[in-house]
């Protein structure tokens, strides 16, 4: 029986490479970037933008990187959680097409699948 690509030793590589291009394109972004690797927590990833003025973080982002776009509703529901005991915003990055990376934020719970709407990002700094 073939093995799924997002299944196994294989699928997990995969998305370990996927969370390193999503951190590096936001570290090209003017965020910072901690990854919980194999955490296994709400978030892959924590960002924040700094406010230069204010010298505080400005934004938060708490991520999930999944190449295919599709996150388990159990996932979903840990991630917005999170975001509201943090006063994050629970963000979904996934790969529409090779070499892109797209980010939507979760505005919702409810329907199948939760509401998403796609994030407009900061320009790359790098």
């Amino acid at each position: 029986m073939a093995r799924s690509s997002t299944s196994g030793a294989g699928g997990k590589r995969k998305g370990t490479r996927f969370e390193l291009k999503v951190r590096d394109d936001l570290l090209e972004r003017g965020f910072g970037v901690v990854r919980s690797a194999g955490s296994g927590g709400a978030a892959d990833l924590w960002a924040a933008r700094i406010d230069e003025e204010e010298r505080v973080a400005a934004d938060l982002w708490l991520v999930q990187a999944k190449v295919s776009g599709k996150i388990p509703p159990t996932e979903r529901e840990a991630l917005w959680e999170l975001a509201e005991r943090t006063g994050g915003n629970p963000v979904l990055a996934l790969r529409p097409r090779r070499g892109v990376i797209e980010y939507r934020r979760l505005s919702a719970l409810k329907g199948r699948g939760g509401t998403w709407a796609t994030l407009i990002v900061p320009e790359k700094t790098t």
